[in-house]
Formats: structure tokens, C-alpha cells, sequence
């Protein structure tokens, strides 16, 4: 089975009290949902239910998470783990947030490539990494890749921060409002280019906002 699959999701708080109920959706390899509201609507609180995670006082009380046929949700703490790393990405709300100040973009765009289970040589890597960076539109030559994080814009960081989430083929991309800090130009950009990569990348995508204009428009460019 392709794809994703949520059904009955539900999420309380220790009290009983239900922060999200029945919640369920479906999306297509090369596909985007848009889950978008306002704030304390739960988006959030939606997004990290789809790896499994709740907020401290909370937890998942119901429901699935079916992606490419495995439900996470049915997975013990440690399998969830395991399998969370190849099956489900997340990008959160600030990239600076994601991203290790003390090492190089190159660095943190590699770890993940060469380390674990299904580690490839460092020639494969740096293949895959300039062909993610060109994906978002960033340069892969040595002088970009040597950079800190600190030394690069918002929207570089944004971009660095997509392509560390998407470097390692996940099948699940999860944004939680990615674009926030950004301007308004800036989010429509980032939004259409998610589109485009996960067309090109056939990855099931989920992008949480509360700005329905950013995400209006970013249909008509």
C-alpha cells in the first residue's frame, strides 16, 4: 500500500479532555494537505500525532497512522523509533530550531546518509545531497556547504532545513507552519516549492498553516 492513511485519530489531555477527535484524511505520493486554521484550532497538535508524539499532558488515545501500509501507532516506543527515521519526516516551525549551530550544512546534510542500517559511501552521499540542494534551489559547491547555519538567511535556513528532512527519502513530510517567520512573499515561494518537491520526490505531504491567504495564493503562482 502507497501513501498515507489517517483514521480515527483522536488526542486528549491527562483529564480526558479531547483536543482532537475523529480526524482522518488520505494522501497520494506527490501529493499536499493543507491543514490550515487558526491558532489553538489543534494543527499542531494534529501534525505530531502523525510521528507518534503528543505534548507533554497529552496523548494519542485513538486512531492510525497507516504510512505505506505499516500504522506507527501499533509500532512499540522503540520500533516506532526505529522506523520513524525512513518512514516520516518533520519540519518544524522555526529551521534554526532543527539545524546544529556548531556544524557545517554539509555535515548535517550528510550524517544521516552515511550512518544506520542502510548507510551509503560517502560518494553516494554527496551525490544525493547536490541533488536535494538543487531540488530546493540552493548551490551544493563547497563554499555553501562549508557555511554555518549562522551564516545564512531565513530563507536559506528554511530551504537547508527541507532538505535535511527530505535528504533521507521519508514517504511522510510533515510542516508544521515552516513559513511563519518568513514574509509573506517568501511563504508563497516555500509552500509552491513543497508542492513541487513532493511531486517530484512522490512524497506525502502534510503543511500546517494559519495563513489561508499564503496558501490561496501559492495555488495561482
Amino acid at each position: 500500500m502507497s501513501g498515507v492513511a489517517v483514521s480515527g485519530l483522536e488526542v486528549r489531555l491527562r483529564d480526558e479532555t479531547r483536543i482532537a477527535h475523529e480526524i482522518g484524511f488520505t494522501i497520494q505520493p506527490g501529493k499536499v494537505l493543507e491543514l490550515v486554521g487558526e491558532s489553538g484550532s489543534g494543527k499542531s497538535t494534529i501534525a505530531k500525532a502523525l510521528l507518534g508524539y503528543a505534548a507533554p499532558g497529552a496523548y494519542i488515545s485513538a486512531g492510525s497512522v497507516v504510512i505505506c501500509g505499516e500504522d506507527i501507532l501499533a509500532l512499540s516506543e522503540a520500533a516506532r523509533r526505529s522506523r520513524r527515521r525512513r518512514l516520516v519526516s518533520y519540519v518544524p516551525q522555526d529551521a534554526g530550531i532543527s539545524l546544529n549551530p556548531c556544524l557545517t550544512i554539509g555535515l548535517q546534510l550528510t550524517e544521516r546518509l552515511v550512518t544506520g542500517e542502510h548507510a551509503q559511501s560517502k560518494a553516494e552521499a554527496a551525490g544525493r545531497v547536490a541533488s536535494i540542494l538543487d531540488a530546493v534551489r540552493l548551490p551544493s559547491d563547497r563554499g555553501f556547504l562549508a557555511r554555518y547555519p549562522s551564516e545564512l538567511s531565513g530563507g536559506q535556513l528554511q530551504r537547508v532545513g527541507l532538505a535535511i528532512a527530505v535528504v533521507g527519502r521519508p514517504k511522510l513530510l510533515v510542516l508544521d507552519e515552516p513559513t511563519t517567520a518568513l514574509d509573506t512573499g517568501t511563504r508563497s515561494e516555500v509552500l509552491k516549492l513543497v508542492s513541487g518537491l513532493s511531486e517530484e520526490l512522490q512524497l506525502c505531504s502534510v503543511y500546517v498553516s494559519h495563513d489561508l491567504g499564503v496558501v490561496a495564493s501559492s495555488r495561482r503562482m
